[in-house]
């Protein structure tokens, strides 16, 4: 059994996006679309959000990451927020 999973929406048209999904392009050739859409300054701040982002559910829901209830949460909106306050206050609200 799978245990619950946080989506990180990505804009539209992004990689496994989109009419076909990620089957049209294959994960190698997904693999490159993501690199040449962020830079590697560009991936590392989201992975920091995304990390961020599992450590505050996890103090939230009081437990571990594969207990936390499905949830849809949109990165892009997040990372143009000044502060963890502001991102904080979004979450909760979603």
């Amino acid at each position: 059994s799978t245990g619950p999973r946080v989506y990180f929406q990505s804009p539209p048209g992004a990689a496994g996006e989109g009419p076909g999904g990620a089957d049209d392009d294959g994960p190698v050739r997904r693999q490159g679309k993501v690199t040449v859409k962020y830079d590697r300054k560009e991936l590392r701040k989201r992975l920091n959000l995304e990390e961020w982002i599992l450590e505050q559910l996890t103090r939230l829901y009081d437990c571990q990451e594969e207990e936390i209830p499905e949830l849809e949460i949109d990165v892009d909106e997040l990372l143009d927020m000044e502060s963890d306050d502001t991102r904080a206050a979004r979450v909760k609200v979603s």
